[in-house]
């Protein structure tokens, strides 16, 4: 009887021992899953230093070939009041003033 309870305290201890082995190595695997998923997007993201070299050089060159907002307002209302004067001329030579 004794034996038979060593024997059963003996597998629970060895069953727990198991147990506890098997969920963090479960756990282990995992984590060097997600490791190897952030390695690999990592990997298809990587953008290397002359790559991003040449993206500056490019943003640069839009920025010196880039127009502001309030620029093409003010180019569009110089253009509008241009037109206005030819028609006005036009306007004149044909004899309906405004």
């Amino acid at each position: 009887m004794d034996q038979d309870i060593f024997t059963m305290i003996v597998e629970g201890l060895l069953g727990g021992g198991l147990a506890i082995i098997s969920y963090f190595l479960k756990r282990t695997i995992s984590e060097l899953d997600s490791c190897k998923e952030d390695i690999s997007e990592l990997k298809e993201n990587y953008v290397d230093r002359n790559e991003l070299q040449e993206c500056q050089k490019d943003i640069a060159r839009v920025k010196a070939d880039y127009i502001t907002r309030e620029d093409f307002f003010r180019e569009q209302d110089n253009t509008r009041r241009q037109l206005d004067r030819i028609m006005s001329v036009l306007l004149e030579i044909k004899g309906e003033s405004k």
